[in-house]
């Protein structure tokens, strides 16, 4: 499959041991965009296991708590985790609520609306939430 320059660059950029200190929020970004290309089969065949893998582990990339960015990892992944999480296909509340929560303590608009709306009209991700916020699941 053809596949233009700049997915090459991802791929490599995504695949290698060769980040140096303060490159980190470069490879959280390449993270996201892969996990959407592979969402989306954009370029790349659709796969969302791969999708997955890739926020993952740009949703948990620590950088230098000095500086403070992305010391909770790339907002973009957990984000998009969150809504993965909230699709219909892969639905796992408790999953999609502690990574829309990880995600809105980052600074996620998307996510803080996503809880505030989901609290409201669906009773069981109300009592989810009171759940999370009072047990030791946090």
């Amino acid at each position: 499959m053809f596949q233009p320059r700049g997915v090459s660059y991802l791929q490599k950029l995504v695949n290698t041991d060769d980040i140096r200190p303060g490159e980190e929020g470069v490879l959280a970004i390449a993270l996201f965009y892969m996990g959407e290309l592979y969402y989306k089969g954009i370029v790349v065949p659709k796969d969302n296991e791969l999708a997955e893998k890739y926020w993952l582990r740009g949703a948990m990339i620590q950088k230098n708590p000095v500086t403070g960015l992305y010391h909770y990892g790339s907002v973009e992944c957990q984000t998009a985790l969150g809504m993965f999480y909230s699709n219909r296909e892969f639905l796992d509340l408790k999953k999609a609520f502690q990574w829309h929560k990880r995600a809105q303590e980052s600074g996620s608009v998307v996510s803080e609306v996503w809880i505030n709306i989901s609290s409201w009209s669906c009773p069981c991700v109300n009592q989810l939430i009171k759940f999370l916020q009072t047990s030791d699941n946090k």
